[in-house]
């Protein structure tokens, strides 16, 4: 996974996976129905932060397999891109036009910027107005939460002391908050590397800091809040694992509380890349939520901190 600190991890997740989407591949990443040609569908790759600005809009297409990924290449250009804001009785609160950027080919900004309402209701309308062709999808946002307080804020790799962070709830309509849970190291090198993932990176202590791109961040599967300890005032208590740290120093602990269609997406895809015991011809299709076209419109709430682990005492 390529190392990235202006976007969190679960983004990076879907942005890894929906290249698997631009492309027409065999089984195990197949995102369409079985037996269909879905060279040139519109691929869409969209995120909402509940809180923060909101984000750029992607737009390209299916490639053959024959051809070099390039998204330039693939790009939809001249779309016309909206997400409404939709309220509870159904109508558009809210239109906010989105502008392709001049020099990026499929990538599309809203300026000024806009905050995303937490617990709000947004949808996505794309109209390629050369070809008819229109994409939709809809997506709720998760409320808001925070760190209430985390600690210890230094630890030593494997003490009897976990990490625990204490956060508050975050809602979200008709059901429990589902959570990705990840950790992404601040000084990642070889030789900064805890044991388990050492054996696994360099067993023959021949490796550089180039080969460590697929361990600087270690991502939960999605993961429902009824699982972890909920205190009287209803906050969340969750320790975190020694297991979750691939290096040794500083790292950032990031909980995602994730809408329905990134839910489904991360869920679905994970059985596509072997995390099941189906046979290949029983594996489903990825759940991507988009009507007119495949991919992910999905919305998050996020919340970090900062901990700072240290190597075992020697014996």
């Amino acid at each position: 996974m390529n190392r990235s600190t202006s976007i969190p991890d679960i983004i990076r997740l879907g942005s890894r996976l929906l290249l698997c989407a631009m492309v027409v591949i065999a089984a195990g990443c197949d995102l369409t129905e079985a037996g269909s040609d879905s060279s040139g569908e519109i691929v869409v790759e969209a995120y909402l932060q509940a809180g923060e600005d909101m984000g750029q809009v992607r737009l390209s297409r299916v490639a053959s397999i024959e051809d070099r990924y390039d998204f330039t290449t693939v790009a939809v250009r001249g779309a016309q891109v909206e997400i409404r804001r939709i309220g509870e009785d159904g109508s558009i609160e809210e239109a906010l036009v989105f502008a392709e950027l001049p020099d990026r080919p499929g990538v599309y900004w809203i300026l000024p910027r806009v905050k995303v309402l937490p617990l709000a209701t947004y949808e996505l309308f794309v109209l390629v107005p050369e070809s008819g062709e229109t994409v939709r999808s809809r997506t709720i946002v998760p409320g808001a939460f925070s760190v209430i307080e985390f600690g210890p804020e230094t630890s030593q790799y494997q003490s009897t002391e976990q990490i625990e962070v204490l956060l508050t709830r975050s809602d979200y309509p008709g059901r429990p908050a589902i959570f990705v849970f990840s950790t992404e190291s601040l000084d990642p090198r070889i030789d900064t590397l805890t044991p388990f993932y050492r054996e696994v990176v360099d067993p023959d202590q021949d490796a550089d800091d180039d080969e460590l791109d697929d361990f600087l961040v270690n991502e939960s599967p999605p993961l429902n809040e009824s699982g972890y300890q909920i205190d009287e005032d209803g906050n969340l208590s969750i320790k975190v694992p020694w297991l979750a740290f691939a290096f040794y120093g500083p790292n950032e602990l990031r909980t995602n509380a994730i809408d329905d269609n990134l839910y489904d997406f991360v869920r679905s895809q994970r059985v596509q890349q072997g995390g099941s015991t189906l046979a290949p011809g029983e594996i489903p299709n990825v759940l991507d939520h988009i009507d007119g076209g495949i991919g992910v419109f999905g919305s998050y709430a996020s919340a970090s901190v900062r901990v700072t682990v240290t190597r075992n005492a020697a014996p």
